[in-house]
């Protein structure tokens, strides 16, 4: 069960990823505005996808191990656990440039882009500034907001768009 669990809570944390991926890849276009930085969004996604698969699969790894090594699991766990402070700079960079180039390219609501380019650069503030010391419950709200927001980006771009 703690396996099954691990796998689908490893789904859905890299899923936001990936789909972040291809929604910059969709913004990309030799004349489209901002597509410099949706290309470059789109690799920073790509890159998040695989340390959130890497880190997702040692944290898999440490339930088989603890079966013959208990200290060898803990320290898969520890390695795991390490990796994810540059996946929330980069992260935080991901979302900033993506933001921006909604943007420039004004394709869907400017609040969405804005949206964006706020998580990112308070990611990138929190990750960079170790004294500041954020509550678990502040911690949660944060991250439901920000899944939000990655939601509601993914409703508006799959929402049919209306011909007059």
């Amino acid at each position: 069960m703690a396996t099954l669990l691990r796998i689908i809570g490893a789904i859905a944390f890299v899923s936001p990823f990936i789909g972040m991926t291809l929604f910059s890849r969709s913004m990309q276009g030799e004349t489209s505005p901002g597509a410099p930085y949706a290309a470059i969004a789109g690799i920073v996604f790509t890159a998040i996808s695989a340390i959130a698969i890497l880190a997702s699969g040692l944290s898999l790894g440490t339930i088989d191990t603890a079966k013959n090594s208990v200290s060898d699991a803990a320290i898969i766990e520890i390695i795991s656990d390490g990796i994810f402070p540059g996946l929330f700079v980069f992260w935080g960079i991901g979302n900033i440039l993506i933001g921006t180039a909604m943007v420039i390219q004004k394709n869907l609501h400017i609040v969405m882009g804005w949206l964006f380019v706020c998580w990112g650069a308070f990611m990138l503030i929190i990750s960079v500034l170790e004294s500041v010391e954020i509550p678990d419950a502040v911690g949660l709200i944060l991250w439901a907001g920000l899944n939000l927001t990655m939601v509601t980006l993914g409703i508006l771009t799959l929402k049919p768009k209306e011909t007059s």
